[in-house]
């Protein structure tokens, strides 16, 4: 046993069951003292204070994990024994221990007390709720559920079910929950405060509050006009996606919210949204993309082996030049294309392009639907392509490649944001893209890859896995510019179809994530081609940009509810005028083009939120059923019976405006409440009103 006492050690011999045998005591100076404090602690095993014949009594432990001169470690270890103890003796120092130095020995402090399990352990534990370190009020809030358990869901309790949110205990939030409206102005107010934590916890306990509402939606009825009729406005679901930036200079230094993530992660609960019924029979025989078998495809077709001369003369084409990893030729009115595979295995996707081409060009007879893009016209089979020139198969392994052919217009291989477009050129076509992505999205043929994105990009391992816009806070954009040249968006709208992947059924929150993408990736191509062509400022922008969302949304599902009030258009087009206009983050090399400070944040929030909102409400729709490319027969889609406003994009302005009409079933338990007066028009958005119990 070591015994601390000024520059004295006394160290006790003990049998293997603890009991002492000897005592000696020892004279050392202070530098000698540490040397033989530590290497007893680390020999200290968690489940017991005995171990290789010494053993720490409980007085030592207490001098040791007060007394600043010894390293925060042995007062760490400590405090740890001290806990495992469970004397509760030993609590007063485990309550000062709380005021240490060392964050790591106020952690183990509060796990100590945990454990104690005493009344004034609880006190002082929820007095740590009120700390400014988000850490320690994390791990209080956790210790002090440990002890005592989640409150009672009673109004008096809900200060402190709050503050427990800090514990991510599911139980907690179920508690706020419970406790229905009379939580609501609560909650709001914390909206207000400017504790990011505070707002988080706040916006996703309404999230959620929102989120049971539309389980409780009726079979077949559009989920706005029924949580309008509850007094849920599309913007008082907007108004829980709020950001700060905090800048130094012109630089975005840091961007706070509310919590983006964990809100659409909230709202987007629930089950898998299937897409099989959207599909006939027939057009899932077109698109076994999982079940190509590859050796029998090769056995029974064969592989066409081919000169490279001899499919040119064929087809009357001119000299072939790379596009990528295509060769492409001009024949009259557009061009043969023969797409390699670049390394082994890659046939695999050349044949589903093959096979994703055919099914397109067959959907207005199978289902009555059709893309607006010009599609490529397929040649069948893969091509083994001898006696390419070495120029022309630069970064291909085979010497002599497989690829698959087809012949497409000119247009097919003009990229939407290319300069010398006319704006009217460039406008139509992204509105083309648009729609077809979101008429594909609809029947589960998803576009995964518009174009490359990266947090981080550079050489092996600093290139990362991609782009990731719904982060806590979205981060850094590397060379966006860059990224923009060759995107799978041409003039003649998608291409490299490749890339569709086929989904029978598909969760919500990944949904949201592609969604999310591709109204990422449009933003981007229409703000290259802005700024490459001299004619980035914010009322074109702007407009474009709005179109381009609106009509994505409503090829989607049907017409949105009150995006003008739920996006702020005019500081999205700022803040992507003001930070792509510029080269604020260049780190020293003018031809970069960044979007953000390195390891920093996305620098244009609003963009962030806006796609947020609109992925959101989208997802909300489709697990509802009501998309525009699914057709319910015999289901009475109109809301039900309201009592405040006829649509779910218009919002009364005073209590006087709501109606008096006949009273909803109560099948909800949402809470009533409404946009603020000022609308969605600031960085920080209007805390939502609650508009009072309903009658």
């Amino acid at each position: 046993m070591l015994l601390q006492r000024s520059n004295e050690i006394d160290i006790v011999k003990t049998d293997q069951e603890g009991a002492p045998l000897r005592r000696s005591t020892m004279e050392c100076p202070d530098r000698e003292r540490q040397d033989l404090v530590r290497p007893a602690l680390k020999r200290l095993v968690p489940k017991r204070p005995v171990l290789e014949g010494f053993i720490l009594e409980r007085s030592a432990l207490e001098r040791m994990a007060l007394d600043r001169s010894l390293d925060h470690r042995i007062r760490y270890r400590a405090v740890r024994a001290l806990g495992q103890l469970k004397d509760p003796l030993s609590e007063e120092v485990l309550i000062r221990a709380l005021d240490d130095d060392y964050p790591i020995v106020r952690h183990m402090a509060v796990s100590a007390l945990a454990g104690m399990g005493t009344d004034s352990a609880a006190s002082k534990l929820e007095e740590m709720l009120g700390s400014k370190s988000n850490c320690l009020k994390s791990m209080a809030a956790r210790a002090l559920i440990e002890i005592a358990g989640v409150p009672d869901s009673r109004l008096e309790n809900l200060e402190l079910l709050f503050k427990l949110l800090s514990s991510g205990d599911e139980r907690v939030e179920k508690a706020i929950l419970q406790i229905g409206d009379e939580a609501i102005p609560f909650l709001l107010s914390r909206l207000d405060l400017g504790s990011t934590i505070v707002r988080q916890h706040a916006a996703l306990v309404l999230a959620l509050r929102i989120r049971r509402a539309i389980d409780h939606l009726p079979p077949g009825w559009d989920p706005f006009p029924w949580l309008a009729s509850h007094d849920i406005a599309p913007q008082s679901i907007s108004d829980l996606y709020r950001f700060d930036i905090i800048r130094e200079g012109a630089l975005a230094y840091q961007v706070v919210n509310t919590g983006f993530d964990g809100i659409s992660s909230a709202l987007c609960q629930g089950s898998e949204i299937h897409f099989a019924r959207r599909r006939s029979a027939e057009i899932d025989r077109e698109i076994e993309y999982h079940g190509y078998n590859l050796t029998e495809f090769f056995d029974k077709a064969g592989i066409i082996d081919i000169n490279l001369n001899d499919i040119i003369r064929q087809y009357k084409a001119g000299q072939p030049h790379r596009m990528g990893r295509t060769l492409i030729a001009p024949i009259n009115r557009g061009f043969l294309a023969l797409k390699m595979c670049v390394n082994p295995g890659d046939e695999s996707r050349l044949l589903h392009e093959i096979c994703m081409q055919e099914y397109l060009k067959k959907l207005p007879g199978l289902q009555g639907l059709s893309v607006e893009s010009t599609l490529p016209c397929p040649l069948k089979g893969i091509y083994r392509i001898r006696e390419i020139p070495r120029h022309l198969r630069e970064g291909i392994c085979a010497a002599e490649p497989h690829a698959i052919g087809y012949i497409a217009g000119r247009e097919y291989f003009a990229y939407v944001n290319e300069p010398q477009h006319s704006i009217q050129v460039m406008r139509r076509s992204l509105l083309v893209c648009a729609r077809d992505l979101a008429r594909l999205t609809g029947m589960g043929l998803i576009h995964a890859s518009l174009m490359p994105l990266y947090h981080r990009r550079g050489d092996g391992s600093e290139e990362d896995d991609g782009y990731c816009w719904q982060r806590k806070v979205a981060g850094r954009l590397e060379k966006w510019l860059e990224s923009c040249r060759y995107p799978n968006l041409r003039l003649s709208g998608l291409a490299d179809y490749e890339h569709l992947e086929v989904h029978q059924d598909i969760q919500p929150q990944r949904l949201q994530s592609h969604i999310g993408r591709h109204l990422f990736s449009l933003s981007l191509l229409l703000a290259s081609y802005l700024k490459n062509s001299g004619q980035l400022e914010e009322n074109t922008l702007k407009s474009i940009l709005e179109e381009c969302f609106i009509q994505y949304y409503s090829t989607l599902a049907r017409d949105p509810p009150g995006l003008d009030e739920a996006v702020d258009w005019d500081l999205l087009a700022g803040q992507m005028v003001e930070e792509m206009g510029s080269n604020k983050y260049s780190d020293g090399d003018s031809d970069s083009q960044h979007l953000g400070r390195p390891r920093g944040p996305f620098p244009i929030p609003a963009l962030i939120r806006a796609i947020h909102i609109i992925s959101a409400f989208l997802v909300i729709q489709m697990q509802a059923g009501s998309h525009s490319l699914i057709c319910h027969r015999g289901i009475d889609r109109s809301p039900p019976p309201s009592r405040s406003r006829s649509t779910s994009g218009s919002t009364p302005s005073t209590l006087a405006d709501r109606g008096s009409g006949p009273q909803t079933p109560q099948t909800s338990p949402a809470a009533p409440w409404s946009p603020g007066p000022h609308g969605a028009r600031s960085g920080r958005h209007p805390a939502l009103l609650p508009l009072g119990q309903r009658r």
